[in-house]
């Protein structure tokens, strides 16, 4: 019986875990740039785009110490951070990313050099 009932509850934390880290991806847009839990500033790259690559769909971001170039793919997320004008986040697209934004960039597989899994643009 206690094994049972074990059983079960261990199980069920192990659902309930899981849900949380797969939920990450669809969260992750509504958190404003530069507050991701763990990944901003570490994980991802913060910055100005500096210049944009519109037929390769390659940005360069920009910030004090460095420069990054990110590939943008059909699979990468592009969300608008509007939490400086008191609205929630919505999904953007590669048209909305311009020379001037403030993005927060995080890598596919954590390679700087590689393909953007998400870009966050704040919003105007």
């Amino acid at each position: 019986m206690h094994d049972s009932f074990y059983s079960l509850v261990a199980g069920t934390l192990l659902a309930l875990a899981t849900g949380v880290v797969n939920a990450n991806p669809m969260t992750e847009r509504f958190i404003p740039i530069g507050q991701s839990p763990g990944l901003s500033g570490t994980v991802t790259f913060i910055g100005t785009v500096d210049s944009i690559e519109r037929t390769d769909m390659i940005i360069t971001v920009r910030n004090q110490n460095q420069s990054r170039r990110a590939k943008v793919t059909e699979f990468t997320n592009i969300w608008l951070d509007r939490s400086a004008v008191g609205q929630p986040s919505t999904v953007g697209s590669f048209p909305e990313v311009r020379v001037g934004s403030h993005v927060e960039v995080k890598f596919r597989d954590a390679d700087p050099a590689g393909a953007a899994e998400w870009i966050k643009v704040q919003a105007q």
